[in-house]
């Protein structure tokens, strides 16, 4: 359907981002596209002006797709100071502590970061089930992130519970 019009196609597969100019980055901008209006869905009108329609299970109106993209575990120690301190500042000594030593002791339980069977479990409340995203090098610009062979146990288990797992690189491809 999409291919009777070339030009749809084209904004479909985003042709203009693989042939198209790039930045010092070797990035495709938006700047640089030639369809500058993104609140309007025209292949999405054009498909329904063509009779295709969406029918979601179950006729709700609409899907939500849920993603988490997990690019820091363990926070820096900059980070921990901060949030440490504003804690202490709003005068809550015990969350304040639990950030300083989640930090020393590489303790996952008290580590903000380390979350994902809570969400997992928030999402199971409302029979949801999401994609995570990690990152699958273990350097960025500033230091050490996490080694993606750490987590084999917490990715088999957020696969057991019909989670999708993926991952994604940085900008610093190490």
């Amino acid at each position: 359907m999409l291919k009777d019009n070339q030009q749809l196609f084209d904004i479909f597969v985003a042709k203009q981002e693989y042939s198209g100019k790039r930045d010092k980055h070797g990035r495709f901008l938006y700047s640089f596209s030639n369809y500058k209006d993104i609140l309007r869905p025209i292949v999405s009108e054009y498909l329904v002006s063509k009779g295709f329609h969406v029918e979601w299970p179950e006729n709700h109106k609409f899907a939500a797709c849920l993603t988490h993209d997990v690019d820091i575990i363990y926070p820096s120690w900059k980070y921990t100071f901060f949030t440490a301190t504003k804690f202490a500042l709003k005068l809550n000594p015990k969350r304040s502590l639990e950030r300083l030593v989640s930090k020393a002791r590489k303790n996952n339980t008290l580590n903000p970061y380390w979350n994902f069977r809570k969400i997992i479990e928030l999402e199971r409340e409302y029979n949801a089930k999401s994609s995570f995203y990690f990152k699958a090098t273990s350097r960025d610009l500033v230091g050490w992130i996490y080694d993606i062979e750490n987590l084999r146990d917490e990715l088999g288990y957020t696969v057991d519970l019909g989670c999708e797992v993926g991952l994604h690189g940085g900008y610093w491809l190490i």
